[in-house]
């Protein structure tokens, strides 16, 4: 397919901004108009999922008059009430969320996956109020050939504009790790050319094939068919910045356009009061003047600047220079009214530097971690980093260049303290999914990919995860999740990649696969701090440890230790649950019973192939524990483990050589009664230099375990009902 390429210059009041791009022709875009199927998702009130598909005519079509009920309006009119965002509109679940860029399906575990991508991008215009604006937004961007459609959101506020992306040779990505980076790349390349043409923000958003907007209602949408696709190189894009995290989604984008309203404002402000030839110096120092009568905050300021500025060839002005024109724009504009008293004395120091650090970063203090972690105080997205020594003395040389009189102790001293507020990773994912169940047994779905012969491993397994979940939530207050499947294969059997995936992306960090068992200090620290630990290769783990230090660790409930650097020893509740893995199968060393490992002797590989729906099985694991499922096993299903635990017993010499020579007789005519050392002494008889010493204790132990054995206790110790083979 050939292409064509163009020049255009876009408008943007008094600025005139040259772009460069490519076109692929519009041949035959009907036919493929009418190949691409919409994907609408609509979740009832019992939260079960109903997809349909629809062609681009058709939804064009649908979105021209509202549901029969009105429920578009209803929302427009819900929005528009005070206080809106702190409860759900009643009739959302009528209104189907929409997916343009890809038709997507369910997989075996109720996963949406994507069958064929659109090659359609999804923008959006928000805070657009007024139909004569909305409408004007509309038309605008339907001057650009590669718009297919533009019509207004469903909170009557906004602009979708859908635009036609696709390969230089015309093709598009298959798989959706291809169809995500395809998006981002014609995301930045697109942005640029169309919010330059429609003279506003549009919205910054992490683009995905799972990026779509709720059932809108628009009488006259702009619809092109024949719309040209943009043409889209991805490896022409320099990568893109760190994903946000949702925390950020939410509350940032609004705020962002809101800024970049302010700017646009302020920027065309600049000139009613600088000359058309003045000096770059001038036009920046009357930009910031009417950012800061705007009351934008400064550090915003900066950021909004920079990004203005960073791709202008050649570079006017790098960010060191705009963020001291901004400092000393802002302090002459609006004078500190605090710079006038006790100008040495140390309080009003100590608040200049928690202001300086305020004003220039967000900071939270991670409980589960330990540590307080931080982000710049702006829209401009980035992950939340943790704050180590090499930050603080970041931090610290940053405020003393700005003339404060601190130390690095100073700031030490703010980011250790109370006044960062706690942050708790784990009741964050659980919130965000709870109430969510479809009521579909997903953790059964996932314990059937496991194959194996046990009849009750879907059920172990469905207590076990419950256990999980309910220990981060802290429901096990005097128990910890004392046990921990065990699953047994030949090596390739994907055991590892198995335990990895039970948890989801957003807990990855709680996963561990090499704790090692030697050292005390470190095993505490990670069942305080660890949400999952994989005892891989269990099989090295000594019998020593097995018995001793590893069972009476995995029923701890909370957790004793002291931090790095710590001066006291702190109590916390213990997070981490425990999961093995080994290519051996008799390793269990307990010789009184091994209740705290469910062996699992796998019969093929784990299918690993569909990825597990995570939101629906935790969603599922909670409504399960609210609706009061024990999540702990009854002394029943505790001896019915031990009892299957047995076939993957490391079985001594000693107990070899006596099931050898001797088995467990029902009464006194068929055996005889023998201490424990008569025993022994009769198998070292038979076995002689080949069997190792051994302790009559643990001997002992053993025998008292074996199914069906009596004993009594006798003056010369404790004697077995036994009878010779």
């Amino acid at each position: 397919m050939g292409s064509s390429k163009e020049t255009t210059c876009f408008s943007v009041g008094t600025f005139w901004l040259p772009t460069e791009f490519t076109l692929i022709p519009g041949i035959e875009q009907n036919e493929k108009n009418k190949a691409m199927k919409f994907t609408l998702i609509r979740k009832d009130q019992k939260n079960k999922s109903h997809i349909t598909m629809k062609t681009v005519e058709q939804f064009i079509e649908r979105i021209q008059t509202d549901t029969k009920n009105g429920d578009v309006a209803g929302l427009r009119r819900h929005l528009q009430q005070p206080g809106s965002r702190d409860f759900e509109y009643g009739q959302m679940h009528r209104l189907p969320m929409i997916y343009p860029s890809a038709e997507l399906v369910r997989d075996a575990n109720g996963n949406m996956t994507m069958r064929q991508m659109n090659g359609i991008l999804l923008l959006s215009a928000s805070h657009l109020r007024g139909t004569e604006v909305q409408e004007r937004v509309k038309s605008v961007t339907m001057t650009m050939p590669t718009t297919l459609a533009a019509f207004v959101g469903s909170s009557g506020e906004s602009v979708k504009i859908l635009v036609r992306i696709s390969r230089p040779d015309g093709t598009l990505p298959q798989n959706e790790e291809e169809a995500n980076a395809f998006l981002r790349a014609a995301y930045a390349l697109i942005k640029s050319p169309y919010q330059a043409l429609l003279g506003v923000p549009l919205d910054d958003t992490e683009l995905s094939i799972s990026s779509g907007f709720r059932m809108t209602h628009d009488p006259h949408p702009l619809y092109h068919p024949e719309a040209t696709a943009f043409m889209v190189d991805p490896h022409s894009v320099a990568p893109s910045a760190p994903s946000p995290i949702d925390e950020q989604r939410h509350d940032d984008y609004d705020l962002y356009t809101q800024y970049e309203h302010l700017y646009q404002r302020a920027a065309t402000l600049v000139w009613y009061h600088v000359p058309q030839d003045a000096a770059p110096d001038a036009v920046l120092a009357e930009l910031v003047r009417q950012l800061c009568l705007a009351n934008f905050p400064e550090e915003e300021a900066v950021t909004h600047i920079w990004a203005h500025y960073r791709y202008k060839t050649p570079l006017v002005f790098d960010e060191e220079r705009i963020r001291a024109v901004v400092g000393a724009v802002y302090a002459e504009t609006k004078p500190d009214k605090r710079k006038t008293r006790h100008a040495e004395s140390v309080g009003r120091e100590m608040r200049q530097l928690v202001d300086y650090l305020q004003k220039r970063y967000v900071f939270r203090y991670n409980t589960i971690m330990g540590y307080t972690e931080y982000r710049p105080n702006t829209t401009w997205f980035q992950e939340w980093q943790p704050v180590d020594e090499r930050v603080i003395n970041g931090f610290t040389m940053d405020a003393r260049l700005t003339g404060q009189n601190v130390w690095d102790k100073d700031v030490k001293r703010f980011l250790q303290s109370d006044k960062i507020r706690n942050y708790n990773p784990i009741e964050e994912y659980l919130w965000e999914v709870h109430g969510k169940w479809d009521g579909i047994d997903h953790i059964g779905r996932l314990a059937q990919t496991v194959p194996t012969k046990n009849p009750h491993w879907q059920r172990w397994f469905r207590t076990w995860l419950l256990a999980m979940v309910a220990q981060w939530k802290g429901r096990n207050r005097r128990y910890g999740n004392s046990v921990a499947p065990l699953l047994i294969s030949a090596q390739g059997y994907n055991k590892s990649t198995f335990c990895r995936s039970l948890l989801p992306d957003e807990l990855q960090w709680g996963y561990m696969d090499n704790l090692s068992l030697d050292e005390k200090r470190p095993v505490l620290q990670a069942m305080a701090q660890m949400l999952l630990v994989n005892l891989d290769e269990f099989n090295q783990i000594s019998p020593k440890i097995q018995e001793g230090f590893l069972k009476n660790t995995i029923q701890l409930a909370r957790v004793k230790a002291k931090r790095p650097y710590g001066k006291h020893v702190e109590d916390f509740p213990r997070l981490a649950s425990f999961i093995a893995t080994t290519n051996i199968a008799d390793v269990l060393a307990d010789p009184t019973g091994n209740r705290r490992f469910i062996g699992i002797e796998l019969t093929g590989p784990i299918d690993v192939s569909v990825r597990p729906n995570h939101e629906q099985i935790y969603a599922q694991a909670q409504a399960l524990i609210d609706q009061g499922e024990p999540y702990w096993f009854d002394d029943q299903e505790t001896h019915l483990i031990m009892q299957h635990n047995r076939q993957f017993q490391l079985k001594s010499p000693a107990e070899q050589y006596f099931h050898e020579l001797f088995e467990v007789a029902e009464n006194e005519q068929e055996g005889q009664w023998m201490t424990t050392a008569a025993i022994y002494s009769r198998i070292k008889k038979v076995a002689g230099s080949t069997l190792r010493q051994a302790s009559l204790i643990g001997f002992g132990r053993m025998l008292s375990n074996l199914d069906g054995m009596q004993r009594r206790r006798y003056v010369n110790g404790t004697e077995y009902l036994i009878k010779e083979r």
